[in-house]
Protein backbone atom coordinates (compact mmCIF):
# COMPACT_ATOMS: atom_id res chain seq x y z
CA UNK A 1 0.00 0.00 0.00
CA UNK A 2 1.31 3.20 -1.05
CA UNK A 3 0.63 6.44 1.02
CA UNK A 4 1.34 10.31 -0.27
CA UNK A 5 2.76 12.88 2.08
CA UNK A 6 2.81 16.43 1.58
CA UNK A 7 4.86 18.10 3.75
CA UNK A 8 5.51 22.11 3.80
CA UNK A 9 8.45 23.25 4.77
CA UNK A 10 9.30 27.11 5.64
CA UNK A 11 12.20 28.52 4.19
CA UNK A 12 13.62 31.80 3.77
CA UNK A 13 12.10 32.26 0.12
CA UNK A 14 8.55 30.82 1.07
CA UNK A 15 7.35 27.04 1.78
CA UNK A 16 7.96 24.06 0.06
CA UNK A 17 5.44 22.18 -1.49
CA UNK A 18 6.77 18.96 -1.32
CA UNK A 19 5.43 15.60 -2.74
CA UNK A 20 6.91 12.08 -0.91
CA UNK A 21 5.52 8.51 -1.93
CA UNK A 22 6.66 5.78 0.65
CA UNK A 23 5.23 2.08 1.06
CA UNK A 24 3.83 2.11 4.55
CA UNK A 25 4.71 -1.95 4.70
CA UNK A 26 7.94 -0.93 7.09
CA UNK A 27 8.04 0.67 10.44
CA UNK A 28 11.02 3.17 8.89
CA UNK A 29 10.42 6.41 8.98
CA UNK A 30 13.51 7.87 9.12
CA UNK A 31 13.34 9.93 5.51
CA UNK A 32 11.48 12.17 6.94
CA UNK A 33 14.13 13.65 9.04
CA UNK A 34 16.56 13.20 6.33
CA UNK A 35 14.30 15.70 4.04
CA UNK A 36 14.56 18.31 6.36
CA UNK A 37 18.14 18.18 7.02
CA UNK A 38 18.38 18.62 2.72
CA UNK A 39 16.08 21.43 2.60
CA UNK A 40 18.49 22.78 5.21
CA UNK A 41 21.56 22.20 2.46
CA UNK A 42 19.43 23.55 -0.25
CA UNK A 43 18.49 26.71 1.55
CA UNK A 44 22.30 27.63 2.31
CA UNK A 45 22.85 27.03 -1.10
CA UNK A 46 20.16 28.73 -2.61
CA UNK A 47 19.89 32.23 -3.41
CA UNK A 48 16.86 34.42 -1.60
CA UNK A 49 14.56 34.06 -4.12
CA UNK A 50 13.56 37.09 -5.63
CA UNK A 51 10.05 38.46 -7.58
CA UNK A 52 10.02 37.71 -11.49
CA UNK A 53 7.81 39.18 -13.57
CA UNK A 54 5.34 35.53 -13.79
CA UNK A 55 5.02 36.18 -9.82
CA UNK A 56 3.75 39.43 -10.25
CA UNK A 57 1.54 38.36 -13.11
CA UNK A 58 0.43 35.50 -11.58
CA UNK A 59 -0.70 37.73 -8.12
CA UNK A 60 -2.33 40.15 -9.66
CA UNK A 61 -4.56 37.68 -12.18
CA UNK A 62 -5.46 35.78 -8.76
CA UNK A 63 -6.29 38.66 -7.39
CA UNK A 64 -8.67 39.62 -9.86
CA UNK A 65 -10.31 35.75 -9.84
CA UNK A 66 -11.01 36.15 -6.13
CA UNK A 67 -12.28 39.53 -6.29
CA UNK A 68 -14.73 38.40 -9.40
CA UNK A 69 -15.74 35.04 -7.75
CA UNK A 70 -16.51 36.02 -4.79
CA UNK A 71 -18.19 39.70 -6.08
CA UNK A 72 -20.92 36.54 -7.85
CA UNK A 73 -21.67 36.22 -4.04
CA UNK A 74 -22.01 39.47 -3.00
CA UNK A 75 -24.38 40.03 -6.40
CA UNK A 76 -26.92 36.89 -5.48
CA UNK A 77 -26.79 37.95 -1.81
CA UNK A 78 -27.95 41.35 -2.52
CA UNK A 79 -30.51 40.63 -5.79
CA UNK A 80 -33.23 40.22 -3.04
CA UNK A 81 -32.91 44.15 -2.27
CA UNK A 82 -33.11 44.99 -6.15
CA UNK A 83 -36.22 42.14 -6.91
CA UNK A 84 -38.79 42.46 -4.00
CA UNK A 85 -39.27 46.74 -4.38
CA UNK A 86 -39.57 46.08 -8.34
CA UNK A 87 -42.09 43.47 -8.37
CA UNK A 88 -44.40 45.40 -5.60
CA UNK A 89 -44.46 47.88 -7.75
CA UNK A 90 -45.30 46.38 -11.10
CA UNK A 91 -48.59 45.61 -12.32
CA UNK A 92 -49.28 42.04 -13.97
CA UNK A 93 -48.51 38.20 -13.04
CA UNK A 94 -44.92 39.02 -11.45
CA UNK A 95 -46.75 41.42 -8.99
CA UNK A 96 -46.27 40.32 -5.47
CA UNK A 97 -47.35 40.53 -1.90
CA UNK A 98 -45.80 40.29 1.70
CA UNK A 99 -45.97 36.30 1.34
CA UNK A 100 -44.25 35.87 -1.60
CA UNK A 101 -41.94 38.46 -1.50
CA UNK A 102 -41.06 36.86 2.10
CA UNK A 103 -40.79 33.62 -0.08
CA UNK A 104 -38.10 35.37 -2.69
CA UNK A 105 -35.70 36.56 -0.19
CA UNK A 106 -35.50 33.65 2.34
CA UNK A 107 -35.04 30.06 -0.10
CA UNK A 108 -31.96 31.80 -1.18
CA UNK A 109 -30.82 31.09 2.29
CA UNK A 110 -32.30 27.95 3.00
CA UNK A 111 -31.14 26.50 -0.24
CA UNK A 112 -27.49 27.54 0.93
CA UNK A 113 -27.32 23.79 2.97
CA UNK A 114 -27.79 21.92 0.11
CA UNK A 115 -24.56 23.76 -1.65
CA UNK A 116 -22.50 22.96 1.59
CA UNK A 117 -23.22 19.29 1.78
CA UNK A 118 -22.21 18.66 -1.81
CA UNK A 119 -19.20 20.83 -1.99
CA UNK A 120 -16.61 18.48 -0.53
CA UNK A 121 -17.83 15.68 -2.59
CA UNK A 122 -17.40 17.89 -5.58
CA UNK A 123 -14.02 19.11 -5.07
CA UNK A 124 -12.78 15.31 -3.94
CA UNK A 125 -14.11 13.98 -7.17
CA UNK A 126 -13.85 16.43 -9.86
CA UNK A 127 -10.94 18.42 -8.63
CA UNK A 128 -11.06 22.14 -6.83
CA UNK A 129 -10.86 23.37 -10.18
CA UNK A 130 -13.52 21.26 -11.01
CA UNK A 131 -15.59 21.61 -8.87
CA UNK A 132 -15.23 25.96 -9.46
CA UNK A 133 -16.79 25.36 -13.11
CA UNK A 134 -19.78 23.79 -11.44
CA UNK A 135 -20.38 26.43 -9.43
CA UNK A 136 -20.10 28.64 -11.71
CA UNK A 137 -22.18 27.11 -14.06
CA UNK A 138 -25.16 27.20 -11.44
CA UNK A 139 -24.87 30.32 -11.12
CA UNK A 140 -25.03 31.47 -14.39
CA UNK A 141 -28.50 28.67 -13.95
CA UNK A 142 -29.61 30.43 -11.37
CA UNK A 143 -29.59 34.48 -12.95
CA UNK A 144 -30.80 32.51 -16.54
CA UNK A 145 -33.96 31.72 -14.60
CA UNK A 146 -34.50 35.02 -13.41
CA UNK A 147 -33.59 36.79 -16.78
CA UNK A 148 -36.33 34.36 -18.42
CA UNK A 149 -38.96 34.55 -15.82
CA UNK A 150 -42.57 35.05 -16.55
CA UNK A 151 -43.85 33.39 -13.47
CA UNK A 152 -42.78 33.70 -9.58
CA UNK A 153 -42.19 29.97 -10.18
CA UNK A 154 -38.70 30.76 -11.92
CA UNK A 155 -38.24 33.10 -9.91
CA UNK A 156 -38.05 30.94 -6.87
CA UNK A 157 -36.47 28.54 -9.04
CA UNK A 158 -34.00 31.08 -9.70
CA UNK A 159 -33.04 32.24 -6.27
CA UNK A 160 -32.98 28.49 -5.08
CA UNK A 161 -29.88 27.87 -7.78
CA UNK A 162 -28.43 31.27 -6.60
CA UNK A 163 -28.39 29.62 -2.94
CA UNK A 164 -27.10 26.62 -3.78
CA UNK A 165 -24.33 28.56 -6.27
CA UNK A 166 -23.56 30.69 -2.79
CA UNK A 167 -22.08 27.47 -0.76
CA UNK A 168 -21.53 25.46 -3.79
CA UNK A 169 -17.92 27.31 -4.35
CA UNK A 170 -16.88 28.66 -0.77
CA UNK A 171 -15.12 25.75 0.22
CA UNK A 172 -13.39 24.68 -3.00
CA UNK A 173 -12.24 28.39 -3.42
CA UNK A 174 -10.52 28.68 -0.23
CA UNK A 175 -9.19 25.12 -0.81
CA UNK A 176 -7.86 26.11 -4.32
CA UNK A 177 -6.07 29.01 -3.48
CA UNK A 178 -4.55 27.70 -0.36
CA UNK A 179 -3.36 24.65 -2.70
CA UNK A 180 -1.47 26.95 -5.34
CA UNK A 181 -0.38 30.26 -3.80
CA UNK A 182 2.62 31.29 -1.75
CA UNK A 183 2.90 30.67 1.59
CA UNK A 184 3.16 34.24 2.63
CA UNK A 185 0.12 35.46 0.32
CA UNK A 186 -2.48 33.01 1.51
CA UNK A 187 -3.51 35.24 4.52
CA UNK A 188 -3.97 38.20 2.15
CA UNK A 189 -5.37 36.06 -0.30
CA UNK A 190 -8.48 35.08 2.32
CA UNK A 191 -9.66 38.75 2.92
CA UNK A 192 -10.00 39.41 -0.55
CA UNK A 193 -12.42 37.26 -1.08
CA UNK A 194 -14.59 39.50 1.72
CA UNK A 195 -13.65 42.31 -0.53
CA UNK A 196 -14.96 40.91 -3.41
CA UNK A 197 -18.11 39.90 -1.55
CA UNK A 198 -18.78 43.53 0.17
CA UNK A 199 -17.97 44.86 -3.90
CA UNK A 200 -20.73 42.65 -5.51
CA UNK A 201 -23.24 43.33 -2.82
CA UNK A 202 -22.94 46.97 -3.65
CA UNK A 203 -22.47 46.15 -7.28
CA UNK A 204 -26.08 45.32 -7.36
CA UNK A 205 -27.58 47.99 -5.37
CA UNK A 206 -26.05 50.42 -7.41
CA UNK A 207 -27.20 48.77 -11.07
CA UNK A 208 -30.82 48.31 -9.62
CA UNK A 209 -31.10 51.70 -8.85
CA UNK A 210 -30.68 52.32 -12.21
CA UNK A 211 -31.80 49.29 -14.01
CA UNK A 212 -34.88 46.79 -14.05
CA UNK A 213 -34.89 43.49 -12.21
CA UNK A 214 -34.74 42.27 -15.46
CA UNK A 215 -32.40 43.56 -16.97
CA UNK A 216 -29.80 43.61 -13.50
CA UNK A 217 -29.84 39.50 -13.99
CA UNK A 218 -29.07 39.47 -17.81
CA UNK A 219 -25.85 41.68 -16.56
CA UNK A 220 -25.21 39.64 -13.41
CA UNK A 221 -24.49 36.68 -15.59
CA UNK A 222 -21.31 38.54 -17.18
CA UNK A 223 -19.21 38.07 -13.68
CA UNK A 224 -19.43 34.45 -13.35
CA UNK A 225 -18.62 34.26 -17.36
CA UNK A 226 -15.71 36.47 -16.68
CA UNK A 227 -14.35 33.99 -13.33
CA UNK A 228 -14.93 30.64 -16.01
CA UNK A 229 -13.00 32.15 -18.61
CA UNK A 230 -10.42 32.57 -16.02
CA UNK A 231 -10.40 29.92 -14.31
CA UNK A 232 -9.94 28.09 -17.94
CA UNK A 233 -6.66 29.46 -17.87
CA UNK A 234 -5.04 28.10 -14.40
CA UNK A 235 -4.01 24.13 -13.99
CA UNK A 236 -5.74 22.42 -11.59
CA UNK A 237 -4.40 21.62 -7.98
CA UNK A 238 -1.74 19.90 -7.96
CA UNK A 239 -2.07 18.32 -4.83
CA UNK A 240 -5.54 16.91 -6.28
CA UNK A 241 -3.54 16.07 -8.58
CA UNK A 242 -1.09 13.96 -5.95
CA UNK A 243 -3.43 12.69 -3.85
CA UNK A 244 -5.30 11.11 -7.12
CA UNK A 245 -1.77 9.36 -8.32
CA UNK A 246 -1.17 11.44 -11.28
CA UNK A 247 2.49 12.46 -10.38
CA UNK A 248 3.50 13.99 -13.93
CA UNK A 249 0.30 16.37 -14.10
CA UNK A 250 1.12 17.32 -10.25
CA UNK A 251 4.98 18.00 -11.53
CA UNK A 252 3.74 19.83 -14.27
CA UNK A 253 1.05 22.26 -12.21
CA UNK A 254 3.99 22.78 -9.89
CA UNK A 255 6.29 24.34 -12.05
CA UNK A 256 3.64 26.01 -14.00
CA UNK A 257 2.64 27.82 -10.92
CA UNK A 258 6.68 28.25 -9.85
CA UNK A 259 7.93 29.07 -13.29
CA UNK A 260 11.23 30.57 -11.83
CA UNK A 261 12.30 27.26 -9.46
CA UNK A 262 14.46 24.46 -10.20
CA UNK A 263 14.22 20.50 -9.25
CA UNK A 264 16.70 19.48 -6.95
CA UNK A 265 17.21 15.73 -6.24
CA UNK A 266 16.34 14.17 -2.94
CA UNK A 267 19.37 12.16 -1.34
CA UNK A 268 17.77 8.26 -0.70
CA UNK A 269 18.96 5.81 1.80
CA UNK A 270 15.63 3.91 2.50
CA UNK A 271 14.19 1.87 -0.92
CA UNK A 272 11.06 3.76 0.18
CA UNK A 273 11.50 7.18 -0.47
CA UNK A 274 12.09 7.78 -4.30
CA UNK A 275 9.93 10.68 -5.02
CA UNK A 276 11.80 14.44 -5.24
CA UNK A 277 11.41 17.40 -4.18
CA UNK A 278 10.46 20.37 -5.88
CA UNK A 279 11.68 24.24 -4.92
Amino acid sequence: MKIFILLQMSVRYGALDTTYIYDDDSDDYEFEEELYQHARTVEDSQKVHEKTWWDVALESFLVIYLLITAANNGMIMGYSAVLLPQLKAVNGSLQIDDEMGSWMASINSASIPIGALFSGILMNYFGRKGALLIYVGTVIVGWVFILIAESHTLVLIGRFFGGIATSLGMVPGQVYIAEISHSSKRGSYSSISFIGLSFGILLIYCLGSVLQWRIVAGLSIIIPVVSALMLLYLPESPVWYVRNGNLDKARNACFWFRRNIREVGVPNSTSRCYSKIYL
